[in-house]
């Protein structure tokens, strides 16, 4: 049986529509018939709950909840912490992992994980290592939503976890450049990661880009997305860029 893939959308600063995309290739990837997993991770800025709110009958607890309870040493089985998002039309729901129960303790249970000290202390890069092959095994797709900038969780969306890793971002320089500087670290690092993995694939997608108005700075853009994102030789799995 073929194993699923599991694809990060990351972008280095907010404001790309990054949640909205992910949430519409979710959509269109299950009512083409596709199992599909898609897992908040924007810990600090949850939102994709707010796409799928209107076809969630019932919540449950999210990653919040299930990265403490193995921090609890309760044995925590992921699958309980899924909840259904049964779109219209659709034979087989969404499965969503949300970032936690948004109640008033949210933000300080949240806060309370400390992601370095749990890799270094509670061997969570194991656990997450057995979540990712549970995931590719049952799913076609697995979408993950990454904090933006760099960050511990950021690290974890971009190395540890995928396959493909789908970079946001607009026309301006910060944002070009912190995608492209991201997926250079992640191909680095992923090297010394003590788990085996294929090459790391970046498709970098320009968002919110403007082309017909002011055409001439449009395709001065087009070209610097070209020379940047198409760059072998410093980070071997990235793809051309494909603006909109």
């Amino acid at each position: 049986m073929r194993e699923g893939s599991i694809v990060t959308f990351y972008s280095y600063k907010g404001g790309v529509g990054r949640t909205l995309v992910l949430a519409s290739v979710v959509a269109l990837l299950s009512r083409w018939g596709y199992r599909v997993l898609c897992v908040d991770w924007d810990l600090e800025a949850p939102g994709l709950h707010l796409y799928f709110q209107p076809w969630i009958q019932q919540k449950f607890p999210g990653l919040t909840e299930l990265i403490q309870a193995y921090v609890d040493r309760e044995n925590p089985n992921w699958r309980a912490f899924l909840t259904p998002v049964r779109l219209p039309d659709v034979k087989e729901p969404i499965q969503f992992i949300s970032a936690g129960i948004q109640d008033d303790s949210y933000v300080q249970r949240m806060q309370r994980l400390d992601w370095k000290t749990l890799y270094e202390t509670q061997d969570l890069g194991n656990f997450l290592e057995t979540l990712r092959q549970d995931w590719k095994k049952e799913f076609d797709f697995v979408l993950l939503d990454s904090r933006t900038g760099i960050t511990d969780i950021g690290g974890i969306c971009t190395i540890q976890l995928p396959d493909l890793l789908v970079l946001l971002f607009t026309a301006n320089e910060q944002s070009l450049s912190g995608v492209i500087n991201v997926a250079e670290r992640a191909m680095q690092v992923r090297d010394s990661i003590p788990y085996d993995r294929a090459k790391l694939l970046a498709l970098p997608i320009a968002s919110r880009f403007e082309g017909r108005i002011e055409y001439k700075l449009a395709q001065e853009w087009l070209e610097i997305f070209a020379k940047q994102s198409d760059t072998p030789s410093k980070a071997g799995g990235l793809m051309s860029v494909t603006a909109p």
